[in-house]
């Protein structure tokens, strides 16, 4: 009877996971049906809507319609139509120099040519690069750049990624915002890690370290610390490792940054436990345990339980 009732069990258990997951695929089906009538509709309503914009004068409002109905045709699968539409965006964006807007719209002509086989937007990129080079607007050569060493990265070509960004890096320095600043020196931290380039990868996580602390955002220094630590764990230099996520736990109790505590206790602990300092590691997890369960950090009360 027992066992009877033990596979009744397994058998309803089995029914109502099968008819869970056809529920949600019914409901994501429902939602990609309803995107796909949001799209048609914006396609339908191009011609009018690009009447009115013009009528207007706005080229502001013109740029929006013309990327409204790119984001469309892309999601359709029309690649073709997307990048022939995100190519008048384009125009309009450098010519009025929205650079926000540029920025976005490169990112999806990058996005569209790699569907036509320009795998990540690249050759667009490069011909873009010139162009820009060419006109004198060091924004859009900026922008432009700094998309095609991203690019360089994702497509592992880390040589050609390592010179785009070295290229890159005195430009966003132009705009002396030192957070963008330690974003680019990072992804050049990751171009010289992937290539095996120990000493230069070390050298520019020691610059972003030295961008972050001139700039006198504690939360942005502990961030830094963090990934010279990630860094120095991947190059086998666990001393180093160490010392930079201490720094990290120092500056988030001296800022009263729970969860940066945490996570830097956390961190911690996984760097000592392959020296086989046990009490060490037991240690740090206890008093990582302490801060979880005495805070009201709703990222930390998962962890709470002993």
């Amino acid at each position: 009877m027992a066992r009877k009732n033990h596979t009744l069990i397994k058998l309803i258990s089995l029914v109502v996971l099968l008819f869970g997951l056809g529920y949600r695929q019914m409901i994501v089906a429902q939602e990609s049906e309803q995107l796909r009538e949001y799209y048609r509709e914006i396609i339908n309503q191009f011609e009018s809507n690009l009447a009115i914009a013009r009528q207007s004068g706005e080229r502001l409002q013109e740029l929006r319609v013309w990327t409204g109905v790119g984001q469309a045709y892309q999601y359709m699968g029309e690649y073709q139509k997307a990048v022939a539409v995100y190519q008048k965006a384009w125009a309009i964006a450098t010519e009025i120099k929205e650079y926000a807007i540029i920025e976005n719209v490169l990112t999806m002509l990058g996005n569209a040519y790699s569907k036509l086989g320009d795998y990540q937007g690249i050759e667009f990129y490069e011909e873009q690069l010139q162009l820009a080079r060419g006109s004198a607007d060091r924004n859009i050569e900026r922008i432009v750049l700094g998309k095609l060493a991203l690019a360089y990265l994702a497509n592992t070509e880390y040589p050609k990624a390592i010179a785009a960004y070295e290229q890159y890096l005195p430009l966003v320095q132009e705009l002396n915002d030192p957070l963008q600043e330690v974003l680019t020196l990072s992804q050049l931290a990751s171009a010289y890690g992937a290539a095996k380039q120990k000493t230069k990868l070390k050298a520019t996580l020691d610059r972003m370290l030295a961008v972050a602390r001139a700039s006198g955002d504690p939360r942005l220094e502990t961030i830094v610390l963090q990934t010279q630590s990630s860094w120095s764990h991947v190059i086998n230099e666990a001393d180093r490792a160490i010392a930079s996520q201490t720094q990290a736990l120092q500056l988030a109790r001296q800022g009263g940054d729970i969860q940066g505590q945490w996570q830097a206790l956390q961190q911690l602990a996984l760097l000592y436990a392959p020296l086989g300092d046990s009490q060490k590691v037991i240690s740090l997890l206890a008093e990582s345990l302490v801060i979880a369960k005495n805070s009201d950090n709703q990222y930390l009360s998962q962890f709470r339980q002993a």
